[in-house]
Parts: C-alpha cells; structure tokens; sequence
C-alpha cells in the first residue's frame, strides 16, 4: 500500500513536471529538469552537482558542443579542511598576542634596577614601578569584555595590542627624554590598561572552540602565559646588558604592535554564542 502510493505521487509529479516545463535548452532548462526527475524518482546524483555533464546526445540541448555546464560544489570535506585551518592560524594567532601582552609587563624585571637608579628611588618607591602596569589591568577587565560583547572579539584585540605597544614606546621615550617618574607610572598605568584583554582572549577562545577542543585551547594559553614569564625576564636581562632602557622597552612595545598587525590580517571572527559543535555537511 505505502509503496504503490509512494509510485504513485512520483508519477504524477513526474507527470506535472514534464507537462510544465518550459522548453529546455541550458543547464536551468534541460540538465536542472533532468536532476529534477531523478531527485523524485530517487535516482543518486552526481557529487559535482545537479546537473549531468553533457553527453554526445545532448548537444540540442546542451551548449551545441557536448561539453558539461555542471557547477563544482565544494565537498563537505574540502569545507571541513579549510574551516580547521583558519581555526589554527586564528588560535596560533591568539595565543601570539597572550604572550606579547604579558611580556611588556615580564621583560621589565631585569631592568628594574636601572629604573630604581635613573629615577633615584627610595627603596619604600620601588613598588610602584612593578604595581602601576597591573594597576591598570585591575580597571580595563571590566571595561574590554563588555565591549567585546558589542563589537566583536577581534577589534578589542587588535585595540588591545597596538595600546600595549604605544604605552611601552612611549614609556621608552619617557625615559630618553628625562621625564618624571610620575609622567612614567602614568603612562605605564594606561599601558596596562589596554593590556587588561585577557578574558577576551579566552572568550574568543570558548567562542571557536568546540566543547571537546576547549580544554587543548585553554591549556595553550596558559602555556603563552608561563612562556611570557620564562621569556621577558631573559629577553630584559639580555637587552638591558647590551643596550640602554629605552631600547629595551622599545623592543618589547614594537613587537606587540606587530602582534596587532598579525591580528588584524590573520585572525577570524567567530560567532559568539558557537561553542557547540558545527553541524557536519550531511545533516
């Protein structure tokens, strides 16, 4: 019963179809008909498309020289690959911009006594050499999550960065120029507080992850983070001894706004809320 009704609606769809067709004579006519009627009479397709590629016979209502117009549709599977590997550079990418966040505030360690010396501290001041760039990020991580949520990750980011990098710039040329310590502690206050993005960078990273990839992501970011405390004092130590303090900070401040470069041109916005898995091309 159910298959002779199945027969029959194919039937007369088949019927209906062929009795309003207009008359074919490109791909949209004669080649999408065709696909048409196999799709109802459950016929498999071709994977390239719906339309069938031109044969001999077909010339009359082909393009008069038997070639195929059939449009190649990307496989499921090429999407898949091209989508996990912007995923990676956009991950690799973030985890680039974890590290040169913490390493203007890391590289300054070694070269705290030559601050201590150039601005004539007391031992009670020198605090406040190694408090005013986390200062700064205490305030900015209520201010960047709330504008990521409006305006995208990626901006935030890329702000983030390139204000890192101009904060230490100008601290350097702070100390070239013979400023005051307090001119210094304030523009290494407003350093730290565009570096202040750091749960930006892990909600984009909750955003492009899947729930099984997320644990793998959060554990590469805590690695940039412990690099950036193994790298800054090394990097600091071995600039400070071959270079003045100027050039050590400026180092560290080009190198993120780089980084922000490297944001901008490399990494990929995600949707916010896309934490699930991606349904896969068949469903």
């Amino acid at each position: 019963g159910a298959a002779a009704a199945s027969s029959s609606v194919r039937a007369i769809a088949i019927n209906r179809i062929t009795t309003l067709a207009p008359s074919p004579s490109s791909c949209t006519g004669a080649r999408a008909l065709k696909g048409t009627l196999l799709l109802i009479s459950g016929s498999p397709l071709r994977r390239r498309g719906v339309c069938a590629p031109a044969s001999a016979g077909d010339g009359a209502a082909g393009d008069g020289e038997g070639r195929s117009s059939s449009v190649a549709i990307p496989s499921g599977q090429d999407i898949e690959v091209s989508r996990d590997w912007r995923q990676t550079a956009s991950v690799v990418c973030v985890m680039v911009a974890v590290f040169l966040h913490l390493l203007g505030f890391t590289v300054t360690g070694p070269i705290t006594p030559g601050l201590v010396a150039h601005f004539g501290l007391h031992p009670s001041e020198v605090g406040y050499l190694t408090s005013a760039y986390p200062l700064g990020m205490f305030f900015a991580l209520f201010v960047w999550p709330r504008l990521s949520d409006k305006v995208g990750r990626k901006p935030i980011l890329a702000l983030s960065l390139f204000g890192v990098g101009f904060g230490l710039v100008a601290q350097a040329a702070c100390i070239a120029a013979g400023g005051s310590l307090t001119t210094f502690l304030m523009i290494r206050v407003a350093s730290g507080a565009f570096a202040g993005a750091s749960p930006v960078v892990k909600a984009y990273l909750a955003d492009a992850a899947t729930p099984e990839q997320l644990p793998s992501f959060m554990a590469w970011r805590e690695a940039a983070c412990t690099l950036a405390f193994i790298v800054g004092p090394t990097l600091g130590g071995l600039l400070f001894s071959g270079s003045s303090l100027q050039t050590c900070i400026g180092v560290t401040g080009w190198a993120s706004v780089a980084a922000a470069v490297l944001v901008l041109a490399v990494m990929r916005e995600v949707p916010q809320s896309s934490s699930a898995s991606p349904p896969s091309p068949a469903s």
